[in-house]
């Protein structure tokens, strides 16, 4: 009988599905970060010096490092292998891996790195951030340049791609006049949030806040919002153009910093979700029912004690809909078109229900075909006895209340 109910308990776990594999998704988004990474490369920077990159921290298996260096050369940069230089791997063990903190490099490492014959600059990176959710995966990585002989940080950023899983979502690339109008709504009600007792309590030593682009902003314009939103509370931003978190804190710690507390964060979502798409032959049109979506993460922390001051979520859905008139061959393209993803989207659940199908271990399969008529009898014995109790219930709630009228 216990057999019995664990093969019926794996064909229920089959009908309510499993979680897709993220990982093609995650290399995408990684992928994306990287260019997004070597289109900000400066040009002549550190063009025609030699440059050696650092095995990437949270990168175990050394596949990005792998893919930072591929990304250098097909900028046009020499890459060298750091361990064709003979002090390479003296250096390594020399610099344990806990005196590599959170953001760039400090002096003292760098001038280790400095005793390499071969290497002009060096490159070093970490990933910052790397999650997924139901319909989106989002990715962000941290790289930095630095010459060595100088110790003087060439170039570094953060930079960040959102990769979208579902067809009818699609991520934003040009802020549109109904984006900017719900955006600033969304950070209305977080300057709206600075102001409550229990955050001005937390940041009464703060009078000055220094602004660190925010990852996965278009334009830089949602920095540009969490920079009016500061102005139009009692405290005063300062916006250095700085693009990386890490980068600000290797200037906190080499004592270049003029503020008390640094505001950051990231652009997790910016998308357009299509609900629904109506032909209308008669005024031969298109209508687009969609939702504007975005989410914005911020953090306020405090330079000297590293604490978190203040965060918030700004996250913000609005309706959306638009008209477009067609000719006859685009309303004939169209309908093709509309049939075509609806199509598509019926081969892709037929192709998850048959791998379902075929990840189910064999000895399971020859057990669910031997016993199927059990199995069913089992799975009606339960859905009886769950009505059974059902109705119990109802006429004992019954009795009871006649029991309480008199």
């Amino acid at each position: 009988m216990k057999r019995i109910l664990f093969f019926a308990l794996s064909l229920m776990l089959l009908c309510v599905g499993l979680r897709a594999d993220d990982s093609e998704y995650m290399r995408d988004a990684l992928n994306g970060a990287l260019e997004e990474a070597k289109a900000a490369i400066p040009q002549g920077a550190f063009r025609g010096k030699a440059v050696a990159v650092l095995p990437f921290l949270q990168d175990s298996t050394g596949i990005l490092t792998g893919r930072v260096k591929n990304m250098l050369t097909s900028a046009g940069l020499v890459c060298l292998e750091g361990k064709e230089d003979p002090m390479w791997d003296e250096i390594i063990k020399e610099v344990a891996w806990n005196e590599r903190k959170d953001d760039i490099l400090d002096p003292a490492t760098l001038l280790k790195f400095g005793k390499l014959k071969s290497a002009q600059v060096l490159v070093y990176g970490m990933v910052t951030a790397l999650d997924a959710n139901s319909e989106r995966v989002y990715a962000e990585i941290d790289i930095h340049a630095t010459e060595l002989a100088t110790r003087r940080h060439l170039w570094g950023g953060t930079f960040a791609r959102r990769i979208y899983k579902d067809s009818k979502l699609q991520g934003i690339v040009s802020i549109t006049p109904e984006l900017r109008q719900l955006l600033k709504k969304g950070f209305e009600e977080g300057k709206a949030s600075l102001r409550e007792p229990a955050v001005a309590a937390r940041m009464t030593k703060v009078r000055s806040v220094a602004v660190v682009d925010l990852a996965g902003d278009i334009d830089k314009y949602m920095t540009g919002l969490a920079v009016g939103m500061l102005t139009e509370t009692s405290y005063t931003p300062k916006h250095n153009r700085i693009s990386s978190v890490q980068q600000f804190r290797g200037l906190i710690r080499e004592g270049h910093c003029d503020a008390d507390a640094f505001l950051y964060g990231a652009v997790r979502d910016l998308s357009q979700r299509v609900v629904e798409v109506i032909l209308d032959s008669e005024k031969r049109q298109k209508i687009v029912r969609s939702t504007l979506n975005a989410e914005v993460q911020l953090f306020i922390e405090d330079v000297r004690e590293g604490t978190v001051l203040w965060s918030r979520t700004i996250s913000v859905s609005e309706p959306l809909q638009t008209t477009q008139l067609l000719t006859e061959e685009e309303m004939t393209s169209e309908r093709e078109r509309i049939e075509r993803e609806r199509q598509a989207e019926r081969e892709i659940e037929k192709r998850k229900q048959k791998e379902k199908i075929e990840d189910v271990p064999d000895n399971i399969k020859a057990e669910v075909a031997d016993n199927w008529k059990s199995i069913l009898k089992w799975i009606g014995i339960g859905i009886g006895a769950v009505v059974v109790l059902v109705v119990l219930l109802v006429i004992f709630k019954v009795i009871m209340s006649n029991v309480f009228i008199r």
